[in-house]
C-alpha cells in the first residue's frame, strides 16, 4: 500500500492524495507486476472474499485527467516529492516506477528512493511523508480497521484521524444484527476509500507449490510455507 501521511508533507493536502490514487493503473499493475496473481483493489483494505466487503463502493479508475485536476488544485509547486520504497515492502519499487512514469505526464516529479530491506520496518516505515507498506492478511475486518485505521492505532500508517470512523468501529463490534453491522463496515470502507492517506491498488495472491512426494503436509494458516513470499 502507498502511504501518504495526512499529518505532514504533501499528504496533508487531500488533493495530492487523490492525485496519487487516480494515478494507480491497477489493471496494468496486476498484469505486469503480479503477473496476474492478484486482484484489483479499491483503496480500502477489505478483500472481496470477506463477508463484510462492500460491493457497492464504486471502483476508483485510473484517470490521468482527474489526477491532473487534483494536482493543479493542490498547487504543490515544482519541487520533487520523495517516495520511499524497499524490497521489504513487496513490489513497492515496481509500483513506484509505474507511478513515476504516469506522474511525469502531469508535470509531477516523484523522486523514488530505495531503502534496504534490513531495518526498513523499524527505520523507514511510517517515518516518511510518502512511502510504502505491505500488510499481510488479517482474519477479520475489525482487526484490519483497528490495527491500521483507528485514530490512536500505533500502526495507523497515514496518521488519518476520523472520530466518526472510530465510533462506527466500536459500535460494529457490539452489533449483533448482521445487516446493521454490514452497513457499518460498508460506511467505514467508504471513509477509508475517500479520505484516508492509504492507496491500495491490488491484493496479492498467496501461492504455495509442493511436490506430491512430500508427506505429512497440513494447512498453515499464517502465510503458508513461503511466509507470504
Amino acid at each position: 500500500d502507498l502511504i501518504m501521511r495526512r499529518d505532514s508533507g504533501p499528504g496533508a493536502n487531500p488533493d495530492f492524495v487523490l492525485t496519487m490514487k487516480h494515478l494507480f493503473n491497477r489493471e496494468q499493475m496486476v498484469k505486469s507486476i503480479l503477473l496476474g496473481y492478484g486482484e484489483v483493489a479499491n483503496d480500502q483494505p477489505i478483500h472481496p472474499s470477506d463477508r463484510f466487503y462492500f460491493k457497492g463502493l464504486k471502483q476508483r479508475a485510473y484517470d490521468p485527467e482527474k489526477a491532473k485536476w487534483h494536482l493543479q488544485k493542490a498547487n504543490l509547486g515544482s519541487a520533487a516529492i520523495p517516495v520511499v520504497v524497499s524490497p521489504a515492502a513487496s513490489n513497492s519499487a515496481e509500483m513506484a516506477l509505474v507511478m513515476q512514469h504516469e506522474a511525469r505526464q502531469l508535470g509531477l516529479n516523484l523522486d523514488v528512493r530505495r531503502m534496504p530491506a534490513d531495518g526498513y520496518w523499524s527505520q523507514h516505515w511510517m517515518k516518511h511523508p510518502v512511502g510504502f507498506g505491505n500488510i499481510n492478511p488479517r482474519p477479520s475486518a475489525d482487526l484490519l480497521f483497528t490495527q491500521f485505521f483507528k485514530s490512536d492505532a500505533p500502526w495507523n500508517e497515514s496518521a488519518w484521524k476520523n472520530p466518526k470512523f472510530d465510533q462506527l468501529l466500536l459500535a460494529a463490534r457490539a452489533q449483533p444484527d448482521q445487516a446493521k453491522r454490514a452497513k457499518m463496515y460498508a460506511d467505514m470502507q467508504v471513509m477509508v476509500h475517500e479520505d484516508s492517506g492509504i492507496g491500495i491498488p491490488f491484493f496479492m495472491s498467496s501461492i504455495d507449490g509442493h511436490s506430491k512426494k512430500l508427506k505429512g503436509l497440513s494447512p498453515i494458516p499464517l502465510g503458508g510455507l513461503m511466509g507470504y513470499n
